[in-house]
């Protein structure tokens, strides 16, 4: 959430790479942040010197990712999303055998 708020306001985020991180899924390299290979201080030392260094134009380019990504983000099509799958799910056969 912290990431989509940041990209939101035109800040650029840094994430880790990692199986279990998410996040990573939001960031589009050099368009609204970068995405470190590890936690360790170099790593993360780098990807915000990257930032530093794209300055405004990355500002720029987060904002502008964020306003063509923003309905896809939004709590109201998660929750479009939630429903059509319930409706969906309703309209299939039910099976004669049910589990207690």
């Amino acid at each position: 959430m912290v990431v989509v708020e940041a990209i939101a306001n035109g800040t650029p985020a840094v994430v880790v790479a990692g199986e279990d991180n998410a996040a990573v899924e939001l960031i589009a390299e050099g368009i609204n942040g970068f995405v470190a290979p590890s936690a360790s201080s170099k790593d993360l030392a780098k990807a915000i010197l990257e930032i530093h260094h794209a300055g405004t134009s990355l500002r720029k380019t987060t904002a502008a990712w964020y306003d063509d990504n923003a309905r896809r983000l939004s709590l109201e099509n998660s929750l479009d999303q939630v429903l059509a799958s319930y409706r969906e799910q309703c309209r299939e056969p039910r099976s004669s055998v049910y589990l207690l």
